[in-house]
């Protein structure tokens, strides 16, 4: 195996581990796989551990999306690069589609960022908003580790550009088909930063009708405080990253002794975490579509009839 430059400043370099969660195959497969078929051929790190290319990612993905179809993997690596391009060119099943947009995300996000916001466009143009950020995004989220933003490469700082800005868009474009009385303030906590999830969280809620306000990132207590003295909504929502770093009792118990009626809802990267506070109500990111309004909703008709009769 040849040696991996030490100045990596031209080439992105990737271990197995980061393969493994690109792409969905097993670290240990990946292994069988280069060794049997040479499907792959990394280099090696002054400290003997295996570093991959982008364009061994792209070809793993490449492979992984035809194993759908494929499901010989002797197959498929006895394909050449440019056929095994075309066999994936020439997907057409709508879940491969948009897996392979979601694989193009992944490489051109670490070798081209004007093709990666080609894709994005081509995308929302195809499929429309909803279904790209739902199918396309938000596992690219998950699969690029960007629930939480650890990694600070120029690459990244693109991306999350980019994403934002047709998260933001979508916002603005949405037109709810019923609007309710009721209203929510999205937040993150004081030291939190990354706003990507509650950006997709406003695009929701403002989707089902919810009047958001949107407070932003790094927020401390005294102003969230002054926000609900001033607007005083009906319920809170925050995003738990994976790597946390507030402590989600000190706002609750904030919360439990100055808003008692106010719920916050706490949005998590783990679906196991622990989930005693009693004024506060776990939601796991997977699930935010399936939030329900209606445990909320007054009915505003009913409530003037009322009025009216009186």
């Amino acid at each position: 195996m040849p040696m991996v430059p030490h100045n990596q400043d031209k080439a992105r370099w990737f271990t197995i581990k980061d393969l493994e969660r690109f792409s969905g195959v097993k670290a240990h497969t990946i292994r069988v796989w280069e060794q049997r078929y040479r499907l792959l051929s990394p280099g090696r790190s002054r400290g003997n551990i295996r570093m991959y290319s982008p364009d061994d990612v792209q070809r793993l993905l490449n492979v992984s999306l035809l194993l759908n179809i494929v499901p010989r993997i002797s197959a498929i690596s006895r394909l050449h690069s440019s056929e095994l391009k075309q066999s994936v060119d020439a997907v057409s099943d709508p879940c491969l589609k948009r897996q392979k947009a979601l694989h193009h995300l992944i490489y051109y996000m670490y070798r081209d960022i004007e093709k990666f916001e080609d894709v994005l466009d081509a995308c929302v143009q195809c499929w429309g908003t909803d279904i790209t950020l739902e199918h396309v995004v938000l596992p690219f989220l998950e699969k690029a580790s960007l629930l939480s933003y650890k990694d600070k490469t120029f690459e990244t700082h693109f991306a999350v550009t980019a994403i934002r800005r047709k998260l933001i868009l979508a916002i603005e474009n949405v037109q709810s088909a019923a609007i309710s009385e009721k209203s929510a303030v999205l937040f993150l906590p004081m030291g939190e930063h990354f706003d990507l999830y509650l950006l997709y969280m406003a695009y929701v809620l403002k989707q089902k009708g919810l009047r958001v306000f949107y407070l932003g990132t790094n927020v401390s207590i005294n102003t969230l405080q002054n926000m609900m003295e001033t607007n005083a909504p009906d319920m809170l929502f925050t995003f738990i990253p994976q790597n946390q770093k507030f402590k989600l009792q000190d706002l609750a118990s904030f919360l439990k002794q100055q808003y008692p009626k106010t719920v916050l809802h706490a949005v998590t990267c783990n679906d196991s975490e622990n989930k005693k506070l009693n004024n506060v109500r776990f939601i796991f990111y997977k699930e935010i579509k399936m939030f329900d309004l209606r445990q909320y909703q007054i009915d505003r008709f009913a409530t003037v009839d009322k009025q009216l009769s009186n």
